[in-house]
């Protein structure tokens, strides 16, 4: 996580595990949604940028591959699925900035984060969490896995690599993201 007390690690237990830092002991073990999965080279799983959440891979929901995405609580909540991969699910890389806080319907300011998915079908998905649907789904730039998603400091810059040898840079704009909260701010965000 972010602030350096825990560490994540998915395996071919089909398991995803939470260690503390301190003592080196596990705090939490998820099972489910990753036990109807087969193997692959990568089981790639990412912190929010607050800490708050893990987007993980390899999950599995009859009759769809999912990224779950777990909330840490006591028992690592899943609050959510990414959807939308024809197979396993195999990175998941949450973007290191947040975004600048959006009205919701009650008038709450909402801060927001980002996050990508790559599959062995061959495309990435990238979802705002302020948004029900992926802003973008490709599948025309590889013709292998795609094994790795990294994103730039900027939170703007996003890059993958596939098995077939390819990586491609993705740069993405305001409009399409959101405006980066400022450092005071996010330092505000993660101590509170």
């Amino acid at each position: 996580d972010p602030m350096g007390k825990y560490i994540s690690s998915a395996s071919d237990d089909k398991s995803v595990a939470i260690w503390r830092c301190v003592d080196w002991q596990q705090e939490h073990k998820v099972d489910q949604p990753y036990q109807k999965e087969g193997r692959t080279f990568f089981r790639r799983l990412s912190w929010s940028p607050d800490g708050v959440y893990i987007a993980t891979s390899h999950g599995y929901k009859d009759p769809q591959h999912i990224s779950p995405l777990l909330r840490r609580t006591k028992d690592l909540a899943i609050e959510c699925d990414f959807v939308g991969h024809q197979k396993a699910i195999i990175s998941a890389r949450f973007n290191p900035v947040i975004f600048k806080p959006q009205q919701d319907a009650s008038g709450h300011d909402k801060h927001y984060t980002c996050v990508a998915i790559g599959s062995q079908d061959h495309s990435f998905s990238v979802w705002v969490a302020s948004q029900v649907r992926p802003i973008l789904v490709s599948q025309q730039f590889f013709t292998g896995s795609v094994l790795d998603i990294s994103w730039g400091h900027d939170g703007y810059t996003l890059m993958c690599c596939a098995y077939d040898g390819s990586v491609v840079l993705f740069k993405f704009s305001e409009a399409e993201l959101g405006t980066l909260v400022d450092e005071e701010e996010r330092q505000n965000i993660l101590t509170s």
